[in-house]
């Protein structure tokens, strides 16, 4: 969501004198959820006969950014592109940086304090 937020913000169509600040706020050391922490090697486990398939976004690109650094493989059980979840973490780690993206790790939110509606 934090990479989907800063790409809008710097797309032609925004009014960029208000461009986004963006903080990505992840409990554990890394980003990657449920791919990272449990060795899950790929994003496309439900690519299988009779699914639609999305070419495009956000998943697509860290495989493609994987494949060209050399940190995929091929899924044996399906079309889908393997990343070890090491390499998940750098590829992600790449993205939230090119961005410009503020990471926060080992870090939780439990309340928004505002000033005057900010």
């Amino acid at each position: 969501a934090a990479l989907s937020a800063k790409r809008v913000a710097s797309s032609p169509s925004v009014d960029n004198r208000r461009a986004l600040d963006v903080t990505l706020v992840e409990s554990a050391g890394y980003f990657g959820g449920t791919i990272t922490k449990t060795g899950m090697e790929t994003m496309g486990w439900y690519r299988y006969p009779g699914t639609r398939e999305c070419h495009a976004g956000l998943g697509r690109e860290m495989e493609k950014r994987a494949e060209r650094m050399g940190f995929a493989s091929k899924w044996p059980f399906n079309e889908s592109v393997c990343l070890h979840p090491h390499h998940f973490k750098y590829v992600a780690d790449c993205l939230v940086r090119e961005a410009g993206v503020r990471p926060l790790l080992h870090s939780r939110v439990v309340e928004v304090i505002m000033d005057d509606g900010e």
